[in-house]
């Protein structure tokens, strides 16, 4: 689970780089694109492209690479673009090797989304896992977990991340990250690794937090250049080669030389809404947020794009449930997991589609809850119109930690161990005080009667009604007699007494599985199926890794592990190292 929040449009990871800022930057390299005629990594001139085409979805638009330049700004040997799980693992690996190496980070420090990950989903091999008696059979992993990607994944790559998963686990470890097993979400079976104690007390937000700061005073340690507050611009470009970067800083635009290639680990595009209408359609539609960062808008994808790249993964994507409307929500797209408001859109009370059938609910009170989640999540989706209506009433500050649900739906409160690794500015230390924020906001519609609450949410007054009526009828009878929904005695709740609130909500995007296409060393592939020299990319900037036109969190894959896992083959692949 990947999650961070940005209150409002001027609040982003730095005060120079606003989210206004970023977007008016990434659209205006677009336009340069464009207007140099360069679209899809083929010479074509600017009068051949469709207008339409062009200003359908202009932030999806490929970006052209840039030329070498006259003199180079700065040199190393390997340059890692994006300093989460990925590009952390990259530039620490690299330097452990004798490589010098230059980082660059759009933030204002390190982690992007994967400091606020939660576990390390790994099938086994890892040192600590033998240790602890966990077996480990690749082929009977490869052979039970293939099929659940419709055989879409890569073969080669899918064993790959099988039998090579646990490097970077045993790599963290001689570094000196303590691993337990991860209780919160899958117990003590072994497959679900996190630092020791760090979900404590049940906190699962920015669980993985302990792990990039470690590794980053590492990295730093071990001479390693981080640049941050650098956005990419552009890739450069010599013949078929990717021979470095152009960056844009406070100071002005810099040129960086990476003799041995470029790393691209700077996530995906949860955040660009153009590229996720050309590429991930089905999230664009039945999604209603992103709890990924603001700053997830696939730059470095569409210079991949522009320099050649082949791109796999269509319309794949990762999801939750209880993704809040952005539009009912002020065309906020992205959201925390922990807002608050969340975790109480999230619980058990009435949940309908606008023709008012029941919905269903997946507790996810213990072990798999993650996978609750996901199937919850793809229910909401799949209503008539891709959402699913929340209906509840007075007295929510107590009801909703009496459902008992667990993980990222569990409400936070202060008096929670470590709390303060999470900033009020990513979370509220009081679960209440987001929900009462999203009521003022008008996030959540409120209303005295039923019937008020149906014409605020758009609903069918009748429809609303009736539904309400049915479902307080149910709770009178204290057993919910409906054999899709099977509600338990305890979350039959009457709504009985005003205020009564609602929201629509759909699927909750964690990250895209559509991404560039890459081999088992990371190489990006162009679009005639070999390499492209000096170009290297880690999840979620490649794509495939579940397949393609499919969604769910896809846990045997979780993409927390993913991103270390493939900024380490990358920069191995890069720098010619034996394989560990």
């Amino acid at each position: 689970m990947m999650q961070r929040y940005v209150e409002d449009e001027t609040a982003g990871p730095s005060a120079a780089l606003s989210r206004r800022a970023f977007l008016k930057g990434s659209a205006a390299v677009g336009v340069a694109a464009v207007g140099a005629g360069i679209l899809s990594g083929c010479a074509a001139d600017a009068e051949e492209a469709s207008a339409e085409a062009v200003s359908e979805f202009p932030l999806a638009e490929p970006i052209a690479p840039v030329a070498v330049p006259a003199a180079w700004d700065k040199e190393a040997d390997l340059v890692v673009v994006g300093t989460g799980g990925g590009g952390l693992t990259a530039s620490m690996l690299a330097a452990q090797h004798g490589a010098s190496v230059i980082a660059i980070e759009l933030n204002a420090g390190p982690g992007g989304n994967t400091q606020e990950s939660s576990y390390f989903q790994i099938w086994g091999g890892s040192k600590f896992q033998t240790r602890m008696g966990i077996p480990f059979d690749p082929q009977a992993l490869f052979q039970a977990y293939w099929p659940l990607y419709r055989n879409s994944v890569d073969a080669e790559l899918f064993m790959a991340m099988i039998t090579r998963g646990h490097v970077t686990i045993d790599w963290l470890e001689e570094l000196g990250v303590p691993w337990d097993f991860d209780s919160t979400f899958t117990g003590r079976g072994g497959t679900g690794l996190c630092w020791k104690g760090s979900d404590d007390g049940g906190l699962t937000i920015r669980m993985t937090k302990k792990v990039t700061d470690f590794v980053y005073e590492k990295a730093t340690e071990a001479g390693v250049d981080f640049m941050f507050e650098t956005r990419l611009t552009g890739l450069v470009k010599d013949g078929d080669a990717i021979v470095g970067v152009k960056a844009s800083t406070a100071d002005g635009d810099v040129y960086i030389k990476g003799s041995k290639g470029v790393v691209l680990c700077a996530g995906g595009c949860c955040s660009n809404r153009d590229m996720l209408q050309k590429w991930v359609p089905t999230c664009a539609k039945a999604c209603g947020a992103s709890m990924a960062s603001t700053t997830d808008m696939g730059d470095a994808i569409r210079m991949g794009i522009g320099a050649g790249a082949q791109t796999t993964g269509y319309d794949s994507f990762a999801i939750f449930d209880g993704g809040p409307d952005w539009e009912m929500f002020g065309g906020v797209w992205n959201h925390s997991l922990y807002g608050g408001y969340e975790a109480c859109l999230r619980a058990p009370w009435l949940r309908i589609s606008e023709q008012g059938k029941r919905v269903p609910f997946f507790d996810n009170n213990g072990v798999g809850g993650e996978i609750a989640a996901t199937f919850q999540g793809c229910i909401e989706m799949a209503q008539p119109g891709n959402r699913t209506y929340v209906i509840f009433n007075k007295g929510w500050e107590e009801k909703v930690p009496a459902f008992s649900q667990t993980g990222c739906r569990r409400p936070i409160t202060p008096d929670m161990p470590d709390i303060e690794r999470v900033p009020n500015a990513i979370a509220p230390h009081n679960w209440i005080d987001g929900v009462n924020s999203a009521i003022e906001r008008g996030w959540i519609q409120q209303a005295d009667t039923v019937e008020g609450l149906a014409e605020k949410l758009g609903l069918n007054v009748e429809i609303l009604t009736k539904s309400v009526a049915d479902w307080n009828a149910a709770c009178a009878a204290g057993a919910d007699n409906n054999p899709v929904t099977n509600y338990r005695a305890e979350w039959l709740i009457p709504l009985d007494e005003g205020p009564f609130y609602g929201a629509k909500v759909g699927g909750n995007v964690a990250t895209i599985g559509w991404g560039l296409a890459v081999d088992t060393g990371m190489h990006v592939m162009s679009t005639d199926g070999t390499p492209i020299p000096g170009l290297y990319a880690g999840f979620s900037t490649a794509g495939g890794a579940w397949g393609e036109s499919g969604y769910g969190i896809a846990s045997p894959l979780a993409v927390n592990h993913l991103s270390w896992w493939g900024g380490y083959i990358a920069a191995e692949t890069a720098l010619g190292l034996e394989k560990a």
